[in-house]
């Protein structure tokens, strides 16, 4: 078996395998009694130096700053670096990934300066990975690749979610491609009031890059491709997953170091039921683009002399 070494910072107890891999089990001491009890969230470390730690956020976790996970963060990081980390990447409840935390104020401005450059200029590159059915009807089989571009709104209309709209709205634009597929069985809906039963359905794995990162922007791209994400009820989907999981992941980032000629490349596989798409997702990560940097990103500005 795998050997555990615990360590103990203050009120936090972390469980460390000694294989080397970093399975970081977080317990809080709280003086208040919690609302809710909840198990303690496992914190797996994907990659860390002496500015950023990267954690696998694990799927409908929310990182709110007054929820449980976050606090489990806030925690480990005053203890174990004598800082609170917040958080400088925001990944929804229902996505699972790449959550980055700063070990100091000045990799956090850093981060900071990296994310208002955005994807447009190649600072920060993300890939958020996704399954979806494939219906004959669909956009996604006549264009398996392409850009989603328009106004994301919020509509009352079939529920209260945010959709893109021919006109006003926050603009955001969102490549994709299809990456893959392969048949499943799953339980599906015939329609929302009707019983879910087995059956066999041909999924999408769907490699989301975000231009704008406005919220919901991930889901609300796949239902206008009419593919919602699997799991994902808010977005009328009829496929009923394992702890209603939404199969929405961000298994890739990059932006620039504080050091000049180094860029990070964070990647994060899921961990999805019957290792979906897993192999798809690894290989594609491995080749995907490392983020860009212009030559007085670092330049300070000098004094002036009097």
């Amino acid at each position: 078996g795998i050997g555990m070494l615990a360590l103990k910072f203050g009120s936090v107890l972390l469980f460390r395998s000694c294989s080397g891999v970093r399975n970081l089990r977080v317990s809080c001491v709280h003086t208040e009694k919690p609302k809710e009890k909840r198990k303690p969230v496992p914190l797996q470390i994907i990659e860390e130096d002496e500015d950023f730690f990267f954690v696998n956020k694990p799927p409908d976790v929310s990182l709110e700053t007054n929820q449980y996970f976050h606090q489990s963060i806030k925690e480990y990081g005053k203890q174990k670096y004598n800082f609170e980390p917040r958080v400088l990447f925001p990944l929804e409840k229902v996505s699972s990934g790449v959550a980055v935390f700063a070990k100091t104020f000045t990799a956090e401005r850093h981060f900071f300066k990296s994310y208002s450059y955005g994807s447009k200029d190649n600072f920060v590159m993300r890939f958020y990975a996704a399954v979806t059915p494939i219906h004959d009807s669909q956009k996604l089989k006549e264009k398996p690749s392409g850009k989603v571009m328009g106004g994301l709104l919020n509509s009352k209309k079939g529920g209260n979610k945010v959709v893109f709209v021919k006109k006003g709205g926050s603009a955001a634009v969102t490549t994709y491609e299809s990456i893959g597929s392969t048949t499943t069985t799953a339980l599906v809906k015939a329609d929302y009031k009707s019983k879910a039963v087995p059956g066999s359905i041909t999924t999408s794995l769907l490699c989301l890059t975000p231009v704008t990162l406005r919220s919901y922007q991930m889901r609300a791209t796949c239902f206008f491709l009419d593919a919602p994400i699997m799991g994902d009820k808010r977005y009328s989907s009829n496929v009923v997953t394992p702890n209603n999981q939404v199969y929405l992941h961000l298994g890739y980032m990059s932006f620039p170091s504080r050091q000049v000629n180094k860029c990070y490349q964070i990647r994060c596989v899921p961990e999805w039921d019957e290792n979906l798409f897993r192999d798809n997702i690894a290989a594609h990560v491995q080749d995907h683009p490392k983020a860009t940097r212009t030559n007085n990103f670092l330049a300070s500005k000098r004094p002036k002399r009097k």
